[in-house]
């Protein structure tokens, strides 16, 4: 990062990313961050390599292993740059990682804002500070019009024909742990990902998980989205409760929470409140597990 002082690089032809900067205070924040996400990076590589070592004699029980030891990973990785921001609250770096993370699906706003009011005076009150707390600022009157959907609260009830017409609404049908899935027949992500919830449902529907599938079905070039619908909760074996308005993303339910994309889920435990969101894999099983044994 330049800035205006006395700048020196020490230029590595035979390896250009070695070469050092040095006399930039900026540049530090930015080599800080990068040797952390690096450190991340290395021990994602080393997990990599083991698993290949293994070969195809790997057990269940090693591969479940590797593979939770992959999700905190990338936990940690999801994680790093507002962790980098609260703990490098004078660093100008800083503010330009607030700016590239605003951009990003999952930010953070509400402890992002709480990151940046911690930033010292002088980053604040900078020309790049004022440009990115009037970010903040506007994505935060976007998130309190949302906030209702955030962990925590109460998921909104909302009423949907299931296939046969009929009215289903979400207080009908919770139980101790219930997942809110949408997807659709054209979603390729959430077929794929469907064999798993189907494993879950049945061997946690008994001890009390409910789930209500939202299909996103009546995309344009569905010559019949009903049919198409009704075919991939069969074929898939879906034996949960469905509903949809077949409006794709104009779904009613889906505008309500704020579906911009699918695979999307909301997990919630027997008051009805949102405890997880979008779980998918080992993790929504270890989250479902964890809530019935709580219940």
């Amino acid at each position: 990062m330049l800035e205006n002082n006395n700048i020196t690089i020490d230029f590595n032809k035979e390896k250009p990313t070695e070469s050092k900067v040095t006399g930039s205070e900026s540049n530090k924040g930015y080599e800080a961050f990068q040797n952390g996400m690096m450190e991340i990076k290395n021990e994602g590589d080393a997990i990599t390599a083991e698993f290949r070592k293994l070969g195809a004699d790997v057990t269940q029980e090693k591969r479940d292993s590797i593979t939770e030891a992959m999700m905190r990973l990338r936990e940690r990785q999801s994680e790093y740059p507002l962790n980098f921001v609260k703990e490098y609250n004078d660093k100008y770096f800083s503010l330009n990682l607030i700016e590239l993370e605003t951009g990003r699906p999952n930010f953070n706003i509400v402890e992002y804002k709480k990151a940046f009011e911690n930033f010292t005076p002088q980053l604040r009150e900078s020309k790049k500070g004022q440009a990115v707390k009037e970010k903040l600022d506007q994505l935060y009157k976007a998130y309190e019009k949302l906030a209702y959907l955030e962990i925590g609260k109460v998921a909104p009830n909302f009423e949907a024909p299931s296939p046969d017409g009929k009215m289903v609404s979400l207080e009908d049908i919770k139980g101790k742990v219930t997942v809110i899935d949408f997807w659709a027949a054209w979603c390729g992500p959430c077929r794929r990902e469907n064999p798993n919830v189907v494993r879950i449902y049945e061997e946690y529907h008994d001890k009390g998980l409910e789930i209500i599938g939202v299909s996103l079905d009546g995309q344009g070039r569905q010559k019949d989205p009903k049919k198409a619908w009704v075919d991939a909760i069969e074929k898939d074996g879906l034996t949960w409760h469905h509903v949809s308005n077949l409006n794709y993303f104009n779904d009613p339910v889906a505008k309500q929470y704020n579906i911009q994309s699918i695979p999307a889920t909301y997990i919630l435990d027997a008051e009805g409140k949102i405890v997880a969101k979008n779980l998918r894999g080992k993790a929504l099983e270890n989250k479902i597990k964890e809530l019935l044994e709580q219940s």
